[in-house]
């Protein structure tokens, strides 16, 4: 355990459940691996509350989640997703689609701005640069990007509205919590996202055809899913939920229009400019 913990497969501040390291230790009893916890308690690498909740210690500082959410939003950027001159969306939004703090989201914004990325402006919305510090690719195609969701989807038939919306609560949960949960599960999960993706996204960019910032949500979600997954757990836990938040964001917009509970195949893409809708802009 002393090993996994240096070695980042416990992360700081994740939650440490008895059962998932007696399997990952092949300890012979929970016993064992309480008495490990004890001994690594005195070694202060982790944390038992009175409950008997067991954390490792050291959780995460505001400043490392600044960075990481400023390295994330640094790649939807370079993707094309908030291109040169885009207003992003507001810090309320961006805290419930990037599943973070408001204090930690604007902390990323003033680094991006530090780099010359964004443009912030006190009071106001930030912005991409007209001529940002790092390189950055055209906006992808939406109808291209819904191909390559579909192609990505597992054969099958979709999954259905209320499994959707489990795989959200559930790397929701994970996130919210700091438990890094097995690998297998973590790909579970995010298959089931990326599976609903493809036709709610679809359906979204049809419906808000003549709105550019949903059309910039709706590559948010698309590249979000189609991003190499992350080697690090709690990488992947964070991007897991990221993710179930923006296909749930979808999901209830779309799911009143929806003529049954499963998300059958919507017609082709087709993308437009202009403004009115309230997706990815109502709290």
């Amino acid at each position: 355990m002393r090993h996994a913990i240096h070695d980042g497969i416990y992360p700081s501040g994740s939650l440490l459940s008895l059962r998932r390291i007696a399997t990952d230790t092949a300890a012979p009893t929970l016993d064992r691996v309480e008495t490990a916890l004890r001994d690594l308690q005195g070694d202060g690498l982790v944390t038992i509350s009175p409950s008997g909740r067991t954390r490792v210690a050291g959780s995460a500082t505001r400043e490392s989640r600044s960075e990481q959410i400023a390295a994330w939003l640094r790649f939807l950027i370079r993707s094309g997703v908030y291109p040169p001159g885009t207003v992003l969306p507001s810090q309320l939004v961006l805290a419930r689609i990037l599943v973070s703090s408001g204090p930690d989201v604007v902390g990323a914004q003033r680094l991006l701005a530090d780099q010359q990325v964004l443009v912030a402006r006190h009071g106001r919305r930030c912005s991409v640069r007209r001529v940002p510090a790092i390189p950055v690719d055209d906006p992808p195609v939406l109808a291209d990007l819904v191909r390559a969701l579909r192609a990505r989807s597992a054969p099958g038939p979709q999954p259905t509205a209320e499994a959707t919306l489990a795989a959200c609560r559930q790397t929701h949960a994970w996130w919210s919590r700091r438990t890094i949960p097995p690998p297998r599960e973590t790909a579970d999960r995010t298959a089931t996202l990326t599976a609903a993706c493809a036709d709610l996204v679809s359906r979204a960019a049809l419906a808000h055809a003549q709105d550019q910032e949903v059309q910039a949500m709706l590559r948010h979600t698309a590249v979000t899913a189609l991003a190499e997954h992350p080697e690090d757990g709690w990488e992947q836990t964070w991007r897991a939920a990221c993710l179930g938040a923006l296909v749930r964001l979808l999901l209830l917009d779309t799911t009143p229009r929806l003529p049954s509970q499963t998300l059958t195949t919507a017609p082709p893409v087709e993308t437009g400019t202009g403004s009115g809708s309230q997706l990815g802009t109502s709290t």
